[in-house]
């Protein structure tokens, strides 16, 4: 009979339109603002020179401004609260000419995490896209893996495709980050793929940014011993040791398992069984190392041995 080819649907969500948004100012952040009529004004008094004083939003959104007192300011672009401040002033001086700059923004911030030069907590400072906070962080490491990579906004997880964003150039992905956005780039260390069994060289093995199939796999560990590997009993096996999803694969010929197209995820066990239960000691002394669960050797003679 022919190899199984199995196959695995993914599902394409599209990402969310860019959406240029200015920034609104919030707690914590830090206004530069003067009158450029009136040099002074807001140090209490009209000095002949000009002196900039720095206001911080207060805890509850509001400025506290000499002469007016209280002016909310959260929530406002900069040039709603220039605005705003213009009309407000107009009362105290004759043509006011208010300039609004933000000096420290403190009020959002996003993280980014992993394997960039400078991990760390950024300022949401107007549209920051993901090639924006890359760029700020100083670029990826060569361990970086794009194809785990992922964004956390709240509880979600937004679709952005690293690989596509980054080696193919869609920009699609270059979504603007919002406040609490945790950007987080994965380690290629953190993928590998266990080859035990009737392998000529049974270990661990990096997987690498490319999808992996069950072939390639298979050719790290060396390929299937032709003598002592069971053709017909290839274990694939994801998940714990407690709770596994198996896929059991049967090949008539060694070079039919580059017919069977199964992609091969970050902690997969790939088990080539022996052909006889005389090389079980031999199967379970390359197993034990690498069991995650602590189940005895009994449990999963009964479970994975037909």
């Amino acid at each position: 009979a022919d190899a199984p080819v199995v196959r695995q649907e993914r599902l394409s969500i599209p990402p969310p339109p860019i959406e240029a948004r200015p920034y609104r100012i919030g707690p914590r952040d830090v206004l530069d603002i003067r009158d450029l009529n009136h040099p002074g004004l807001f140090a209490g008094g009209f000095q002949t020179t000009a002196e900039v004083t720095d206001f911080t939003v207060l805890g509850d959104g509001s400025l506290a401004l000499p002469m007016v007192g209280q002016v909310e300011a959260s929530g406002m672009t900069v040039a709603q609260l220039r605005e705003e401040l213009n009309r407000v002033f107009l009362k105290f001086v004759i043509n006011p000419n208010i300039s609004v700059t933000v000096k420290e923004y403190r009020s959002q911030r996003y993280f980014l995490l992993g394997q960039v030069t400078q991990p760390g907590v950024y300022p949401v400072d107007g549209d920051v896209t993901v090639l924006d906070a890359l760029g700020r962080a100083k670029g990826l490491t060569g361990d970086a893996d794009l194809s785990s990579s992922y964004i956390l906004r709240g509880s979600a997880v937004l679709p952005v495709d690293f690989m596509a964003l980054l080696r193919r150039g869609d920009i699609r992905y270059n979504i603007p980050l919002k406040d609490g956005d945790v950007v987080t780039i994965r380690s290629l260390a953190d993928k590998k793929v266990y080859v035990l069994g009737e392998v000529r060289r049974p270990g661990v093995f990096p997987m690498g940014e490319e999808p992996m199939r069950l072939v390639d796999a298979i050719a790290l560990a060396g390929g299937l011993n032709p003598v002592t590997a069971n053709k017909g009993n290839i274990l694939l096996i994801h998940g714990s040791y407690a709770n596994p999803t198996i896929t059991r694969i049967s090949v008539k010929d060694i070079l039919d398992i580059s017919k069977v197209d199964t992609e091969i995820m970050p902690g997969d066990r790939i088990m080539a069984m022996p052909t006889g239960i005389t090389n079980w000691n031999r199967m379970i002394t390359q197993l034990l190392p690498f069991l995650q669960a602590g189940r005895e050797s009994s449990d999963i003679r009964q479970n994975y041995v037909p």
